[in-house]
């Protein structure tokens, strides 16, 4: 991170899970029934400045915080509007370049738990931390696509395969800022981490997909941006792993100065 940071907030928490004998309405703008409704993701955007590098980035908030819903399954946004969970379109965030945004995700489960340990886990080398990896890939707007394949309630995934990275990120930067139970290590996972602006004035999508069977992690280093899983084997034994449960969206970014 540079001294004095543009940045952007993302607290993304839990994950949209619905009753498995229904059907999530298809429509954007229709509401979704409260017995279906079980936990949600929760992301939670919030302006400041950053200094400091990875997990010793120091952060304070400059600005309202924006929170947004999305289910991670299948890339679908919510609103929650006098307790109604209506289905949204995919929201465009806009990032000033005077300032940072600290970019946080909580998994939430069934019971409305968080349930972050299952990624944060420290003492296996076959579970947690060791195996699952966020990456955030800039991409041409619009170059997501639905492919033909369906979830449980028949809505269409969104198609995540050759992804063409923008050469120059976006013009973003983002920093790991996951830290091991005793505050000592970077867990690099992207639960927890910082976006800056590099260079303003560009329109593009982030693609968010959580790997998990990642093999030698905190040896290979792989960037926060890398595309390669996507043109890789969505095979938990691959080096890259497979793509994790509930845990593909996108986002349209803005950059401004």
């Amino acid at each position: 991170m540079k001294k004095t940071v543009t940045g952007l907030v993302i607290l993304v928490s839990g994950i949209f899970l619905f009753d498995a004998c229904s059907k999530t309405p298809a429509t954007t703008g229709q509401k979704i029934a409260p017995q279906e409704f079980i936990s949600s993701t929760q992301l939670t955007i919030t302006p400041g400045h950053a200094s400091g590098i990875g997990i010793n980035t120091v952060f304070t908030a400059d600005g309202q915080a924006q929170t947004l819903y999305v289910d991670g399954a299948t890339g679908q946004y919510f609103t929650i509007q006098n307790g109604d969970t209506i289905k949204a379109e995919t929201p465009t965030v806009t990032m000033k370049s005077d300032h940072d945004y600290h970019f946080e995700i909580q998994f939430r489960g069934e019971d409305g738990a968080p349930s972050n340990d299952e990624y944060t886990e420290e003492g296996n080398e076959e579970e947690g931390a060791n195996i699952h990896q966020f990456f955030f890939i800039p991409v041409a707007t619009g170059s997501v696509k639905p492919i033909d394949q369906l979830n449980d309630d028949g809505d269409p995934l969104l198609g995540y395969v050759n992804l063409q990275g923008l050469e120059d990120h976006g013009g973003l930067d983002y920093q790991y800022a996951d830290k091991s139970a005793d505050g000592s290590k970077n867990l690099m996972i992207g639960l927890n981490g910082y976006f800056s602006i590099v260079k303003a004035g560009q329109s593009f999508d982030l693609v968010v997909d959580l790997r998990h069977g990642i093999q030698d992690k905190f040896i290979k280093n792989y960037p926060w941006y890398d595309a390669d899983f996507s043109k890789a084997d969505n095979d938990v034994n691959a080096p890259y792993g497979a793509t994790d449960f509930a845990t593909l969206f996108h986002l349209h970014i803005q950059t401004i100065e």
